[in-house]
């Protein structure tokens, strides 16, 4: 869930009419961020295999702390009233954006860079849900639902130091810097001065998180597919944006240090209120080649992603696929068009190297025209393969769907019950 910037998220209307009664506004015309809210809320009563929800970042806008306490208890409130199975710390993470910090909190003389972040955390621990990342990597093991192997480890880290910092500019500078904009707008006053001459939005890590982090991921087995969260983008936006705030400034070095991780990772963000899904690869070494993705939610008043990853029978990532959930012009939230990023493998072509020359010999058998159930696809495996398992068959389709080579009905039953086509020619 991206940037709801509560309450600038308001009505869906074309507004040419700021006369327009805002209190009938209010009561004609939808609201974007309450409509979002209900799909989430929908969709984790409906699928039980929602496993976690991320928040990543700019609650509120301009540092409003009054608005941004009102934002976790609107989401907080609303799902454990209905969801309460989701109120889990380990089930829910956090952090901050550039826009929920209190300037006024930030002086040039602190040497605690953390003071701007515990009204923040405050509001998230008077909720019961002590889950925002300040200090330190925060982390939480989601295992499969149907005890499979693979798990996915999400971390959650700060990329908001910087933001609201003050230059420590000389004492001479200061004055000449004062004197200019005195001599170019006469109107200008010292709090002016204060916020274009010393104040910054220049996003940053920790370098001791970033270590903890490359650490951590150095250590995960090959069945643990890492989900990494933060507030600012790792890639420069597509879109030209003039901003008075920089890029996040060691973002380059974490990029660096995730797509040379000696194992897959996600990188879930918002901040550019766009939702590329981007993919960065290092270099082939050994044979190996680990993929960054890069998943970007957009305003929440627009939607919202839905993340589902796909492991093979051995437990070792296979895919990801992003569900987006978008705001339609007549307010309601529907799904878009599924994108698929393969992890173990990064094409088809790629998939079908991998797989032995029997399992293709197989799917040369299904039709295409009709669908053949389970214990026929397994006889005719068991042609060529004669000791191959119920479990590892089933492993082989499940990815053979996720690529889109078969077409399986009821997939989520047992095996026994699919029904099997052949999707391409």
């Amino acid at each position: 869930m991206g940037d709801i910037h509560l309450p600038d998220g308001g009505r869906l209307v074309d507004r040419q009419d700021d006369a327009f009664p805002p209190a009938l506004a209010n009561r004609i015309f939808p609201d974007t961020l309450q409509g979002c809210l209900r799909r989430v809320i929908a969709l984790v009563e409906d699928d039980p295999d929602l496993r976690c929800i991320l928040f990543t970042g700019d609650l509120t806008s301009r540092g409003d702390l009054a608005d941004y306490g009102e934002c976790v208890d609107l989401f907080t409130r609303a799902l454990r009233t209905l969801v309460p199975q989701i109120c889990d710390p380990n089930k829910l993470h956090a952090v901050p954006g550039n826009h929920d910090i209190d300037r006024s909190l930030c002086t040039p003389d602190s040497t605690d860079l953390e003071v701007k972040f515990a009204p923040l955390a405050a509001a998230w621990e008077a909720a019961g849900l002590p889950i925002l990342a300040v200090k330190g990597v925060r982390s939480s093991r989601i295992e499969s639902l149907n005890h499979e192997k693979g798990e996915l480890l999400v971390f959650s880290l700060n990329s908001c130091y910087g933001c609201g910092e003050k230059r420590s500019l000389p004492e001479e500078v200061q004055e000449q810097l004062y004197a200019l904009l005195k001599e170019k707008a006469r109107d200008m006053d010292e709090g002016a001065f204060a916020l274009v001459g010393e104040q910054l939005d220049t996003p940053a890590f920790l370098a001791d998180d970033v270590d903890d982090l490359t650490e951590r991921l150095s250590s995960l087995e090959a069945t643990c597919l890492p989900i990494v969260v933060s507030h600012h983008n790792l890639l420069p936006q597509s879109t030209p944006r003039l901003a008075v705030y920089t890029e996040l400034i060691n973002g380059g070095m974490m990029r660096s240090r995730l797509v040379n991780s000696p194992t897959p990772v996600v990188y879930c963000h918002g901040h550019i209120h766009d939702d590329p899904v981007e993919v960065v690869m290092a270099p082939e070494e050994d044979g190996v080649q680990n993929p960054l993705v890069l998943v970007s939610a957009p305003e929440f008043r627009k939607g919202f992603n839905v993340l589902e990853f796909v492991f093979t029978g051995e437990g070792l990532p296979l895919g990801c696929t992003v569900m987006p959930y978008r705001t339609r012009s007549d307010g309601e939230v529907r799904e878009n068009v599924t994108q698929r990023e393969g992890i173990r493998f990064r094409s088809l072509a790629d998939y079908l190297r991998f797989q032995e020359d029997t399992f293709v010999a197989l799917l040369r058998k299904l039709k295409s025209t009709t669908r053949a159930r389970f214990p026929r696809v397994l006889a005719m495996a068991r042609e060529d393969r004669r000791d191959i398992s119920e479990q590892d068959l089933a492993a082989e389709l499940r990815q053979a769907h996720w690529f889109g080579l078969v077409r399986i009905l009821n997939i989520d039953v047992v095996p026994m019950h699919w029904q099997i086509r052949r999707m391409i020619p």
